[in-house]
Formats: structure tokens, sequence, C-alpha cells
């Protein structure tokens, strides 16, 4: 049965050059589409899981709001050093810190408490 499947989608395929190559075109433009995007979504998920502690990293942002109308208007990833100093002493959980700056494609590391 399936054998005689094959021979009839064999035969749309020659007879019908043109549909059949529209069709094979987008079909291999939709599995291309779908795998750049699942293989985006793994690399996205798998961010900083290379660390045996990836569930305890958290990152410190900064919002500041418009005066009045609360709506939003600047968000910073990264706040000052004295930041780090009163974060550890108001927060007991946390065990370190570490500052992360670029200057001039080189990634400088400061830590504060026990990383």
């Amino acid at each position: 049965m399936i054998k005689n499947y094959f021979k009839i989608a064999f035969r749309n395929l020659v007879k019908y050059k043109f549909i059949s190559g529209i069709n094979l075109f987008g079909l291999t433009v939709g599995l291309t589409c779908c795998l750049l995007i699942i293989a985006y979504i793994v690399n996205e998920l798998s961010y900083d899981k290379y660390n045996d502690n990836a569930g305890n990293i958290y990152r410190l942002e900064r919002t500041f709001l418009n005066p009045g109308t609360h709506a939003k208007s600047l968000e910073l990833g990264a706040v000052a050093p004295p930041f780090a100093q009163f974060l550890l002493n108001d927060f007991k959980e946390i065990k370190g810190l570490t500052r992360m700056l670029p200057a001039n494609r080189i990634i400088i590391l400061t830590s504060t408490g026990h990383v």
C-alpha cells in the first residue's frame, strides 16, 4: 500500500514540476526557519548553565522613574560600586558580588565577599 503511495507521489512530482518545486521550496524554507528558531531558543536557555550555581546567579539593575508619572524613563544594567557593600550588609543571603566592567574589549571582574 505504501509502495503505491510513493509511486503516485513520484508521478505527481514528475508531472507537475513547477507546483512540486514551489511546494518543496516552501517546505525547505519552513524547516530551515524552524531549525534556526529551535537553535536560538536552545542557545538562550543554556545561558550560564556551565556554572554549578546557575540557579543562584542574579543580575542587579536600576530603573529611573519619571517624577509624578511613575513611568520608566531609563533602565541600566549596572549599579555604582558602593552598592556592593550596602547589599552585603543589608542582605545576609548574599554570599558574594561581582562587577563586570567592559574596557576596550577586555572584561574586568571585581569581586566583593566570598564568590
